[in-house]
């Protein structure tokens, strides 16, 4: 006959049941408590990041030795130590032995697995709420209009209101016209929301709502960390989140050119922008790829990227079809391959622009700009010179220092003696120098203008090479 202290005796088959069905749903409750706690705390880590971090170790060793000894007690385990025989005696036996306190356990149970499952199963869902879509939309003016109409809670609207303002005022900031100060305000609203146990495309949102502000803020290495954040969040929404958060990391680092994001060598960045957005099929995306193989020396890489970009523009997309037709030109000079440079600029020239319209104007500009400088490449001077007179005219502005310089290479490739003057006056404007206060004529000065020239040249046009010859020439006869 079995020992009653080894063994828990049950009045009833019902009350069996319900020690079945307890043990049951506690296993149940370990199974699904872990991914909870995960996905509730630290979802920006794997799941073995998160479980070797000590205080969760402690937690999971903890909540394991609970479970095996209710395992053990129920089994018919008798503890030697006082305090684990009471706890057995006059709280676990009792409880199993009561069919209403089994019922209530269970009950208990249920409730916590039913908030647990729930969270785990709405955890990555996408956001079904229109303010939230105008704000992905980057639709501020709409995002702002739902939100006077949506049903919710004062913190919630508060939230998403700040959330919006936050990325309005990043893409204020491009134009210098950030409000700092209210960014400063909605980050210390971030800083202070509590976040545990919440839907991911909230944590997503709100970090990338972060890293806007810091942008407006000018602290791009902040931006990044926050971008990042937000990026390992969007894994658990889809593809495209991770994508825009990425196309976002990228342009702070295609920018930065001092180092201040993190990334202080040019190759580095260029390098990591490619192995960040390179399989990106966004059009801004792919812009940026190639203009980072461009940036990288990469010429023919660049024009294969640009080409399939080209492939997939609309042909109403005039502007965007200029821009590309003239990096493409760009990167085939820089390989000296003028005929096909030209071959692309003129497709670029030929799709219609509006002198109107200020942005198909100036990229018609920089076509023009870009043929005037093949043309010099092939010592076709006149065509050069043609190419420049159409582009002034379309201009309509003062010639900048860089523009100077080609103006320079035009008159040198004349090579008629009338010009020298006005070959080292575009010099002299070129390097940022006033020609009325230039006096001193001598080899070794008008040398050191042409090498600083060379030089202010090599920044402006990125990939191509000044005429130093014909310039030298044309000045020092």
């Amino acid at each position: 006959m079995e020992d009653s202290e080894t063994r828990i005796r049950t009045d009833t088959e019902a009350t069996k049941g319900l020690q079945i069905a307890l043990l049951i749903l506690l296993s149940i409750l370990f199974t699904i408590s872990l991914p909870t706690l995960w996905l509730g705390i630290s979802p920006e880590l794997s799941f073995f990041s998160f479980l070797s971090e000590w205080q969760i170790l402690g937690s999971l060793g903890t909540t394991l030795a609970i479970f095996s000894g209710i395992i053990a007690y129920v089994f018919g385990w008798n503890p030697q130590g006082r305090a684990l025989h009471w706890f057995r005696e006059r709280i676990l036996l009792n409880v199993l032995r009561s069919s209403i306190a089994l019922v209530i356990a269970n009950t208990l149970l249920l409730a916590v697995i039913y908030l647990e499952a729930t969270f785990l199963y709405g955890f990555s869902s996408p956001p079904n709420n229109p303010v939230v879509d105008a704000i992905y939309a980057d639709n501020y003016a709409a995002a702002d209009r739902e939100l006077g109409s949506a049903i919710l809670n004062d913190e919630n609207i508060a939230t998403l209101f700040f959330v919006n303002d936050s990325i309005r005022q990043q893409s204020f900031s491009m134009s210098q016209d950030a409000d700092k100060e209210l960014c400063r305000v909605y980050l210390n609203y971030f800083e202070n929301k509590q976040q545990l146990f919440t839907p991911i495309w909230q944590r997503h949102i709100q970090s990338y709502a972060q890293a806007s502000c810091m942008q407006a803020l000018e602290n791009p290495k902040a931006a990044v960390a926050f971008y990042e954040k937000s990026r390992l969040y969007a894994r658990w929404l889809g593809p495209e989140y991770e994508r825009r958060t990425g196309r976002n990391i990228a342009a702070i680092y295609f920018s930065d050119h001092n180092g201040s994001a993190g990334i202080s060598g040019n190759n580095e960045r260029h390098r990591y922008i490619i192995s960040l957005i390179g399989s990106d099929s966004n059009e801004t995306a792919q812009r940026m790829v190639g203009s980072s193989y461009y940036l990288l020396g990469e010429y023919s890489k660049a024009i294969e990227t640009w080409n399939a970009l080209l492939s997939s523009i609309a042909a109403s997309q005039s502007i965007e079809r200029k821009r590309i037709f003239n990096n493409i030109a760009l990167a085939y000079t820089a390989l000296h391959q003028n005929s096909l440079a030209l071959t692309k600029v003129e497709e670029g020239l030929q799709l219609p622009f509006s002198e109107a319209n200020e942005s198909e104007r100036r990229e018609q500009v920089r076509l023009l700009s870009t043929k005037t400088i093949i043309q010099l490449n092939a010592n076709s001077c006149t065509s050069a010179k043609t190419a420049w007179n159409t582009r002034n005219k379309l201009k309509q502005q003062e010639i900048s220092k860089c523009t100077s310089l080609i103006s320079a290479q035009i008159l040198a490739c004349e090579n008629v003696f009338s010009n020298r003057n006005g070959i080292i006056e575009s010099l002299l404007i070129g390097v940022g120098q006033d020609p009325d206060s230039f006096s001193d004529h001598t080899a070794e000065a008008l040398n050191s203008i042409i090498e600083q020239a060379e030089k202010t040249f090599t920044d402006c046009y990125l990939g191509l090479r000044f005429n130093t010859l014909s310039v030298k020439k044309a000045v020092l006869h």
